[in-house]
């Protein structure tokens, strides 16, 4: 096992016997900012915020900052045309790439019985695009000299037991979403880190579709977003043994959960009364910032998918405005119209955010 970074403390990486870097992969440097990048399960901000704890309370002593780069709604594609300006201006050493939920069209989740042939001939043509754009992210991030982490796809709950839309179709997560996460293996397996989300989540709805954890089949809630955070860490800081310095702030919520499925890289050291307890209020003030600053992001990202620049204001006006008044975003279109005006302002109450956020750590050491 070699040493994965330099914190002044040892932190190693464990992935099917593979050391995290591969030839092709950013060069060993301290790890300082993380940033998640990827669609709405990303956007969300839950696991993100799990991860932050965790490095806190693992590393009191560094500043170690988590960054959530998440856009509802988006794709591989569009991910690819943001790269620059909502991930590499953030200057983080290692991304956390997790996209392919909007990959596939969504009428492509399911297949009616028979399989319908235009639907499969859709699919196969979604993932080449997949692939190709999470091939193009990866790259530009290499090139940039960052790591790298890949989730798979996250699954379709094929158990829950929310009525499906049609009880004459057969959903088949095997069949599309599955397929990218396939292409994921087969293209990187060995080369990136890839903890297993994907697989974690597919076993927990399998064997408890009463707890309903993706509401509506598609989108994890907070439990899932734990085992999430749980299956990153243990990926990438299994081989870093012992408990944290400060104890790992636990909710109720967690205890009881962890009864149904572990979650020992998350909990381990934690207790209810742990005075890192102060960080999740501090913490979702950092999220109240970041929620304006993705719907920034989301509505300059619409404005990327039409090769638009975001900064050309009367024709985002005119084509993103549209867009949005088909899709019924009116209310989320007039906040961003205001919002554009203050992106500097939010930007720095983000960062004061964050500022107190560990000058809080500090006094918790």
């Amino acid at each position: 096992m070699r040493k994965l970074f330099s914190l002044g403390i040892s932190l190693a990486f464990l992935c099917g016997g593979c050391a995290f870097f591969g030839k092709k992969q950013a060069s060993e440097k301290p790890l300082r900012r993380i940033v998640c990048f990827g669609d709405s399960i990303t956007a969300a901000g839950d696991f993100a915020g799990e991860l932050q704890l965790y490095l806190s309370c693992k590393y009191p002593g560094e500043r170690i900052e988590v960054f959530n780069a998440g856009v509802p709604g988006d794709t591989a594609r569009v991910g690819a045309l943001r790269t620059a300006s909502q991930v590499l201006t953030l200057a983080p050493d290692m991304v956390i790439v997790g996209f392919g939920m909007n990959d596939v069209g969504r009428q492509l989740y399911y297949t009616r019985l028979p399989e319908n042939a235009a639907d499969a001939k859709a699919r196969t043509i979604c993932a080449d695009n997949y692939r190709k754009n999470l091939a193009n992210i990866i790259r530009t991030l290499r090139k940039n000299d960052i790591r790298v982490v890949l989730l798979k796809p996250f699954p379709y709950d094929e158990n829950g037991t929310r009525p499906a839309p049609d009880d004459k179709i057969g959903f088949c997560n095997r069949i599309g979403l599955a397929h990218l996460a396939f292409l994921c293996e087969t293209d990187y397996r060995g080369e990136l880190p890839m903890p297993e989300t994907r697989e974690a989540l597919e076993t927990l709805y399998a064997g408890h579709p009463e707890l309903a954890i993706a509401p509506d089949r598609i989108h994890p809630d907070k439990r899932g977003h734990w085992v999430i955070a749980d299956e990153i860490v243990k990926t990438l800081f299994d081989g870093d043994d012992g408990d944290a310095p400060l104890p790992f702030p636990l909710t109720r919520e967690m205890a009881e959960f962890s009864h149904i499925r572990p979650l020992p890289h998350l909990t381990r050291g934690g207790r209810m009364d742990s005075p890192a307890q102060i960080l999740r209020a501090k913490l979702e003030k950092i999220r109240a910032c970041d929620e304006k600053l993705i719907l920034l992001n989301m509505f300059d990202s619409f404005a990327l998918d039409k090769g638009l620049s975001p900064d050309d204001e009367e024709a985002v006006k005119r084509v993103v405005g549209d867009f949005a008044r088909r899709f019924k975003m009116d209310e989320k279109y007039a906040r961003y119209l205001q919002y554009r005006e203050k992106r500097a302002e939010f930007s720095a109450a983000s960062q004061a955010a964050r500022d107190e956020y560990f000058a809080t750590l500090k006094t918790l050491r």
